[in-house]
């Protein structure tokens, strides 16, 4: 176990990143912080205070939760962080099995939601749950993670940052045992691929999965991925509100539809709607609880007949 903690430590030092010497390898540590502007910046605590608050059932546990879980295999005592951890995904059901918890968000309208969602458990699964306002950037030791203090750490759909190797080292340092992220493979929860498809549009999303396993690699530890499948379902109170919705996905294409190719296509999206939206009892899939916070009454909901599946990478690595 020494040799192998000294050939970590060594395979740390040995990838620092690039610096200005050319002739130093890029790494790609640095071939992320070389990109993430290109990728696009991620959004800051002012975008999720506002989406929980416009949105708050929208991130309630559910099957995603269960297939993150499941593939993290937690053990009975286990004690969890999980960072970035939104309205509870995690988090509540972790305390649910008895695990405590310390949830940290840089946003505090999603710690405020996380024990809205809570209070609605058990008393004790409650107490279970200790929340922390804390970014990625902060100094985490000033805030009282110490090093190797809890068992597992989580980074659920969150560990897409400026500086991903900064992250992957705050999130490995504060674990005892082993390290569990999810990321996207290429493709975004934020497209509509079966509207894409049918439109004859494509994305070519940024392959995050492919850094943070490359990037825990060059850190000197041993990933492994699977993948997991969650199923979005779009509701609408009227067919405005759903072609609003779905007209704002159309620049992210990778042809950038403009002027009138990009009116072509939204004409073409309206036809598409009239086809495919139809009312929730009459789309084959159960009322999701995220319906009970979109507007009006959730029997008289529009959705689509069409899926929108995401893909996630679940990556994890001992440490």
């Amino acid at each position: 176990m020494e040799e192998q903690t000294s050939q970590r430590s060594q395979s740390l030092r040995d990838t620092q990143p690039a610096g200005s010497n050319a002739h130093e390898p890029l790494t790609f540590s640095q071939m992320w912080r070389d990109r993430v502007i290109e990728r696009r910046r991620p959004d800051d605590a002012t975008v999720w205070d506002k989406r929980i608050t416009d949105s708050p059932n929208r991130f309630r546990p559910g099957a995603y939760s269960q297939q993150f879980l499941a593939l993290a295999n937690l053990q009975p005592g286990d004690t969890v962080f999980d960072m970035g951890c939104g309205a509870g995904t995690l988090a509540i059901p972790c305390a649910e099995a008895d695990h405590q918890v310390t949830a940290a968000d840089f946003s505090a309208a999603m710690l405020a939601q996380l024990q809205a969602n809570a209070a609605g458990y058990s008393p004790d699964a409650q107490s279970r749950i200790t929340t922390l306002q804390l970014s990625w950037a902060d100094d985490w030791q000033a805030a009282g993670i110490a090093p190797r203090s809890f068992d597992v750490a989580f980074a659920s759909r969150s560990i897409i940052t400026e500086d991903l190797e900064d992250s992957i080292r705050k999130l490995s340092a504060v674990a005892s045992r082993k390290v569990c992220v999810t990321v996207t493979p290429g493709d975004s929860p934020k497209v509509f691929k079966a509207l894409f498809d049918d439109l004859g549009l494509t994305f070519t999303g940024h392959p995050d999965a492919s850094f943070v396993f490359a990037v825990a690699t060059e850190l000197g530890f041993r990933p492994e991925v699977t993948y997991l499948y969650s199923r979005r379902q779009d509701y609408f109170p009227d067919a405005e509100a759903a072609f609003a919705k779905y007209r704002d996905m159309l620049p992210l294409a990778d042809q950038h539809p403009e002027g009138p190719e990009l009116q072509r296509l939204e004409d073409e999206l309206r036809r598409w709607l009239s086809a495919h939206l139809v009312p929730v009892s009459q789309c084959g899939r159960p009322l999701e609880e995220d319906a009970l916070g979109a507007d009006g009454d959730p029997e008289h909901l529009l959705t689509t007949d069409a899926e929108r599946i995401a893909t996630w990478a679940f990556i994890t690595w001992e440490v």
